[in-house]
């Protein structure tokens, strides 16, 4: 059984200076190993695969919306259909395994199959990217002292073209 009286030191300690007692033993590691920060903050490490991965995902959505439609000009693209999604990613993925600069394939392709999702789900997904950016670009202008507003939706926009609403 643990001795009690080896916990008193940390009574009187905040939770943060807590756990830089507990990282203190961690990073003597006498065997000259790395340690590797994991925290919150500012760790000292990133995954690369996973990081790999996601961006090419994002390529593959980017690929898939000017496919469906795009305007250059006004840096808009389309909504590809729900339907066939997946498919649609795998035969993308396949074709960027072998390719030097799109590291992440192989990552990306065991992903998916892992998760063995349906196509309504890779739409889902893409929501939630676009609505993590959005808030991104809001902060951005926000602290510029711009507001929140997305000037990009204040230019003309076409009012006729392909269905932007991703069931065609």
């Amino acid at each position: 059984m643990v001795d009690a009286s080896i916990y008193a030191k940390f009574e009187d300690l905040s939770p943060f200076e807590i756990k830089d007692e507990l990282f203190r033993p961690a990073q003597v590691d006498k065997a000259g190993k790395t340690y590797l920060n994991a925290g919150r903050g500012n760790p000292n490490w990133i995954a690369t695969r996973a990081r790999e991965a996601f961006f090419l995902l994002g390529q593959f959505a980017l690929t898939e919306k000017k496919r469906t439609f795009l305007n250059a000009g006004a840096g808009l693209a389309g909504m590809p259909p729900r339907n066939g999604c997946y498919d649609r990613l795998k035969a993308w993925v396949l074709t960027h395994k072998s390719a030097p600069d799109t590291p992440g394939a192989d990552t990306l392709e065991a992903a998916v199959d892992f998760s063995n999702l349906p196509d309504e789900s890779y739409s889902a997904i893409g929501r939630g990217i676009r609505a993590v950016a959005r808030g991104y670009f809001q902060a951005y202008r926000a602290a510029q002292g711009e507001g929140a507003a997305l000037a990009i939706f204040d230019r003309d926009l076409p009012t006729s073209g392909p269905s932007w609403s991703g069931e065609n």
